[in-house]
This record gives C-alpha cells, structure tokens and sequence, in this order.
C-alpha cells in the first residue's frame, strides 16, 4: 500500500489505526526492514500485537527462468509461512511459451501450497498475461484450488473491461480483489499510467461501485485491497493517508452493496 516510502512498522501502526484488519506484505519491504535491523519473527510478532492479519505476499514473477522463480517461489513460501499469509500474489512480466509458463506455474503452486498459501494470478496491460480470459485459462490448467484470479479493477478497466468473463468467474475463482481509481484518458506509457497514475477510489472516473457489485453478484465474499501506487498521492505521512483511503474504499463499497474492506 506505501511500498518503502516511510519504515515498515509505521506503515503498519498506520494501516491499523485507519481500521484496516488486513495488509499486503511485499518482500522488498521485508528486505528492507531486515536490512536496517528487523527480524521476520519480529515482524509477524508485531501484527499480531497490532491485530493486523496478513491478506497476501508479494510478488511472484513467473519468468523464463525457471531456477530463479522456484527461488522466489520458496522465498515467498517462508515469508507466507512465517506470516500466515492465505495468497501469494504472482505475474507474467515476460513472455513465456503456454506450456512452460503452465509447467512452472505448476511447479512454484507445488512449493507454495504446502505452506498454506494460494497463488492469485494478476494479469496487467504492459505483462506478457495480459487479459482476464488468459489469466482464467491459467488458473485452468494449475488447478483452482492451487491459483486464482486477483482481479485488480485498475488492470480490469485499463485492459478493456471483460464483463462477460468477469460474470462467468465463480466467487471462489477470485483469489484477491485490488481497489484504486484513474483518469479517463491516460498519459504515458501504461507502466507509468499503473505506478504513477492511480488515484483514490473515488477521486478518479472508473465505475467502481459496477465492478465491486459484479464481484458480489459471483459471490466472492473475500478482501478487496486498497492499492494505490502512485509516489505523488501518497505523498507526506502513511497516517492521514491511510486514514483517507480506507474511508474512500468504504464509500465506494458502501454505494453499492455491504463492504468487504478489511
């Protein structure tokens, strides 16, 4: 949700005293807080003294290189492990031929699942997996009690909304929900447009509310996740930041039926 821009635990203190129950922990920031003197054990001790659960970790690349991704996979596997996390975020940044991207998939969803963790496969406009339709097709071929979809509204809208797919998706197919707005005509290139560009939910042009009730209406009864990138928005301390943005997610999930914010 901050990325490194301030340290871990006052991300942390911050997302808790907004009223977020669940965060997302990306391994860049575990790195981070490992490297100026934090322990992972010290990590987990300190969300639970918070009463923070851990909704995910971050983030899986599936790449050509089948060594290095079974290395993360496992790294990911001890952080997901240590912090209790259900869903290990993964993408395609880069192309992979089907049956070697299936293969390694599979092979990274075997080291990942004995630690309890599900992958939630995000598709992107600038990715190698691009659409929704192929991302389903993956999580087919993986097996769905080992991947899911993380259906990140952002993406959904910037790579020509699937409504069809999205409403043929079962709720338990939606591995995780990512939350954030945009502008109606993008600048830049879309890498930029998704790191640097998303906005609140609510401040920007994307029907929101539609795609959140099209989640319930597949019964998907699971987080959705606030994530806005952009360096610009969530400029100055993660308190009142944090603070505004839950309050924007739960406006936006409120207009259309019962939140699931955690």
């Amino acid at each position: 949700m901050f990325g490194a821009s301030a340290p871990l635990d006052d991300v942390l203190v911050a997302a808790r005293g907004a009223g977020f129950t669940e965060v997302g922990v990306d391994l860049a920031s575990v790195e981070a807080h490992v490297a100026a003197g934090g322990t992972v054990a010290g990590l987990a001790a300190r969300m639970g003294e918070l009463g923070l659960a851990c909704s995910d970790v971050v983030v899986l690349a599936l790449t050509p290189d089948r060594y290095a991704t079974l290395q993360r996979a496992g790294q990911l596997a001890d952080l997901g492990t240590a912090l209790g996390a259900p869903v290990c975020v993964a993408a395609v940044p880069e192309p992979v031929p089907w049956d070697d991207l299936v293969a390694t998939t599979q092979a990274c969803a075997d080291i990942l699942r004995p630690a309890g963790l599900r992958m939630a496969v995000e598709y992107l406009r600038y990715a190698a997996l691009a659409t929704l339709a192929d991302t389903v097709a993956l999580c087919d071929a993986v097996g769905w009690g080992r991947a899911g979809v993380l259906v990140d509204s952002f993406h959904f809208f910037r790579c020509g909304p699937d409504w069809s797919t999205l409403d043929r998706l079962d709720g338990d197919q939606v591995a995780l929900v990512q939350l954030s707005d945009g502008v109606a005509r993008p600048s830049g290139t879309p890498a930029d447009d998704s790191r640097n560009a998303r906005l609140v939910p609510g401040d920007g042009v994307l029907p929101l509310a539609s795609f959140l009730e099209a989640l319930r209406r597949r019964a998907y009864d699971g987080p959705v996740s606030a994530e806005v990138l952009s360096s610009a928005v969530r400029a100055g301390e993660p308190g009142p930041f944090a603070r505004r943005l839950h309050q924007a997610v739960a406006d936006v999930s409120r207009s259309s039926a019962p939140t699931l914010l955690r």
